[in-house]
């Protein structure tokens, strides 16, 4: 399970780069020999798990140029009794955490994209969090928190890095993984702020210091 969050000073900036390259894509005919899934990308913009090579090779590229940095937290679930809702909020719990001191001082607009499950948590986590850094005299980021869905750039941009991520996990773990997602992982490597072991943090308490 993986969570993860990508940081822009620039967000119109970003945006206007993915839906550029979004338009770009639709009206590219020879990307799609199946004419009936061009109107659904128009609408939904890039996921990985329904973009071909292609079309994932083309947002990658336009990902490279843009300026955000990632952080993703991942888990192999070595919590006991814990459901995967309840795990998620501590996950996001932790990367908003860190998130918020990180950028101590700034404006932070958290955008969450929807999931039915979550939806009416997101604002309670993120003021959770920020209780939580008061109460322990830490500096933070002033934060609001909304709920966005794709094609919003931001989201698919985030997508696409939690996919290649894995990528690169299962490869460090020992996984026989294609060199084609690897070298992909490799195209967006130096936006990657951190990779959180979340077993590893709560294993050393250390989630406080992971930053």
């Amino acid at each position: 399970m993986m969570v993860g969050a990508v940081v822009t000073l620039d967000a119109d900036d970003l945006e206007l780069a993915v839906k550029q390259r979004r338009e770009a894509v639709a009206a590219d005919s020879s990307l799609w020999p199946d004419s009936s899934k061009r109107p659904l990308f128009r609408d939904a913009g890039f996921h990985h798990h329904d973009d071909d090579d292609t079309i994932r090779d083309r947002f990658i590229e336009t990902m490279q140029t843009l300026n955000f940095r990632a952080h993703v937290c991942y888990t192999h679930r070595a919590l006991p009794g814990i459901g995967d809702t309840d795990l998620l909020l501590v996950m996001y719990h932790a990367l908003v955490r860190n998130l918020l001191r990180r950028y101590a001082g700034e404006t932070v607009d958290f955008v969450f994209e929807t999931k039915s499950e979550m939806d009416p948590l997101y604002g309670r986590l993120v003021m959770h969090a920020l209780e939580s850094l008061d109460l322990a005299r830490a500096p933070r980021a002033t934060a609001t928190a909304r709920i966005g869905d794709k094609p919003l750039g931001g989201l698919s941009v985030v997508d696409y890095v939690l996919a290649l991520t894995e990528a690169h996990l299962q490869r460090v773990e020992g996984g026989d993984v294609n060199a084609f997602r690897l070298a992909r992982f490799a195209r967006i490597g130096p936006h990657i702020a951190h990779l959180i072991d979340f077993d590893h943090a709560v294993h050393k308490r250390r989630l406080a210091r992971i930053l």
